[in-house]
């Protein structure tokens, strides 16, 4: 009878056992699997932070040729600017010119009459 109080104990720790070395084996498979996602994610923002700064300096390039760029299109329309007020100039000089010449035809005109 003391043998089968004794296995009784016996059964139900080593039943326990089993079933703690059980819940161990789903532990270790979690973690290594958990440690497995970590790695992926780990590489994953080491990545994402290459590429990140990549771009970064890529932005960085493209923003100076662009500046670059509004420079010389600056450049181009004062040039533009300055060659329409130059026309405008001319223009308004050439008009003058002419306004002028008339205005010397008619009087030479009007001095030959009055001879």
């Amino acid at each position: 009878m003391q043998e089968q109080t004794a296995e009784g104990p016996v059964f139900q720790i080593k039943s326990r056992l089993d079933q703690l070395e059980e819940c161990l084996d789903t532990t270790k498979l979690k973690i290594d699997e958990e440690t497995l996602q970590k790695y992926c994610y780990q590489h994953m923002l080491e990545r994402m932070k290459k590429d990140f700064i990549a771009t970064k300096i890529l932005s960085a390039d493209l923003n100076m040729s662009l500046k670059s760029k509004q420079q010389i299109v600056d450049i181009e329309n004062q040039k533009s600017q300055r060659t329409k007020e130059e026309r405008l100039q001319s223009k308004s000089t050439f008009d003058s010119l002419m306004r002028n010449i008339e205005l010397e035809q008619k009087e030479r005109k009007k001095r030959i009459e009055e001879l």
